[in-house]
């Protein structure tokens, strides 16, 4: 695409560049460099000098960047505790990440077993009606928490999915108290999960899940395997205190 190789030059040229030099670099011509750059300003993918027309990388393209290279980081310091934890439950595990208003998911571990749970990386969800959603929003400050139900609007998704507020705020107090979250079939229908989050030194990092059909994670199999999804996140969390 166009727009990715005027994004690639600019990357490379820290004091930015004006528009003639883009359009020679990149091999376009200048008008059609012109009404790119003008949309990439727009959404703050680039930022434009006041003094001497040069265009330099904006900050919302950095934050994408930065936020896309800590989603990595994540991914690899979390493995092998994902890894440990899928293959001692053989049940899916997933990891996410807060995304706006939304996560999304950056790792999966499949089970072995013949039904399993459908998602798939880089697939977005809701937080107020997902384990790992829910478990991040337990993270929140009474604050942030208020201005993000006064933001979102709570579909039904499921019959079991929770759209009060005050419900799913006094849900998200339990979640706090406990250390952990668990998804009723809330989000997906017949699909059971144990969710923590991931924090340390007041960060919030994302969340684990284990995911399960809700016929092979009744009550009793949830209070097994929550040790070993505890388990985990206290070893991924010491890591995440060392790393970052």
């Amino acid at each position: 695409m166009k727009a990715v190789k005027i994004l690639e030059y600019l990357g490379t040229q820290p004091q930015g560049q004006g528009t003639s030099e883009i359009a020679r670099q990149t091999q376009m011509n200048k008008t059609t460099v012109f009404k790119l750059l003008e949309t990439l300003q727009l959404i703050g993918f680039v930022e434009k000098s006041l003094h001497d027309s040069r265009y330099k990388l904006g900050f919302g393209f950095i934050k994408i960047a930065h936020n896309s290279l800590q989603s990595l980081d994540i991914v690899n310091l979390t493995a092998p505790f994902l890894d440990k934890l899928n293959k001692e439950t053989d049940e899916t595990v997933h990891l996410a990440v807060l995304s706006e208003e939304s996560l999304i998911y950056v790792a999966k571990l499949e089970s072995t077993q013949a039904v399993r749970t459908i998602s798939r990386i880089g697939r977005t969800a809701p937080l107020y009606c997902t384990g790992m959603g829910k478990a991040m929003l337990s993270t929140f400050s009474s604050e942030a928490l208020e201005q993000y139900f006064n933001d979102t609007k709570l579909e039904q998704y499921t019959a079991s999915t929770i759209t009060d507020k005050q419900l799913l705020i006094a849900e998200i107090k339990k979640i706090k108290e406990q250390g952990y979250a668990i998804d009723n079939s809330e989000h997906e229908d017949d699909i059971r999960c144990i969710a923590v989050p991931l924090a340390a030194k007041g960060h919030l990092y994302g969340a684990v899940s284990l995911s399960a059909p809700k016929y092979r994670m009744d009550d009793a199999v949830v209070n097994s395997y929550l040790p070993l999804v505890i388990g985990a996140q206290k070893n991924i969390q010491e890591r995440l205190a060392v790393a970052f």
